[in-house]
């Protein structure tokens, strides 16, 4: 099980560098990246070992590392963005799977 998620996740990996060609493969990693750690937070808030307001506290600073990560490539073609969205979504759902 842990070799078809770890397989997945090189797959992707090698996917996202094609999907968002103008976007470069980091970028898309630091998102996804991101998009995990606010997974994690919503977690540890359901389970009642992080606060609402810490919850909100620490998503909102996750929220302006994101933003400010697109900001540079806000310009692009809308496939690209819409490319390096779908790269993105599969990073972070590999990284979720190994969890």
């Amino acid at each position: 099980m842990r070799f078809r998620a770890l397989f997945l996740a090189v797959a992707l990996s090698l996917a996202a560098g094609s999907a968002g060609a103008e976007i470069p493969h980091e970028t898309l990693e630091q998102i996804a990246q991101i998009r995990v750690e606010m997974a994690e937070l919503r977690h540890l808030n359901k389970t009642e070992k992080l606060s609402n307001q810490e919850l909100n506290q620490r998503t909102e600073a996750l929220k302006k590392k994101e933003k400010a990560l697109w900001e540079t490539y806000r310009r692009e073609p809308r496939d690209n963005i819409q490319n390096a969205r779908t790269a993105i979504e599969g990073l972070a759902k590999a990284r979720l799977s190994l969890l």
